[in-house]
């Protein structure tokens, strides 16, 4: 992908459907709620990385809290 779009930061995700094997949540079927939650961690780093300016109204958004 680097050298076909000569983008600088090329990142791939994957994500089972399935689940996980270690941890809390091994041997458990992966929820919409669990993978929603890792793209917003995806989506905050990504903010980070790029240093991207986010305001309060957006930062003060509520979302469902998953117990893991």
């Amino acid at each position: 992908m680097y050298r076909e779009l000569n983008i600088t930061n090329i990142f791939t995700m994957e994500a089972s459907f399935c689940g996980a094997d270690k941890g809390v949540l091994a041997n458990q079927h992966f929820t919409t709620e669990h993978l929603m939650l890792a793209g917003r961690r995806l989506m905050e780093s990504l903010i980070v990385f790029s240093k991207i300016e986010v305001p309060n109204a957006i930062k003060e958004v509520n979302y469902k809290q998953i117990s893991v």
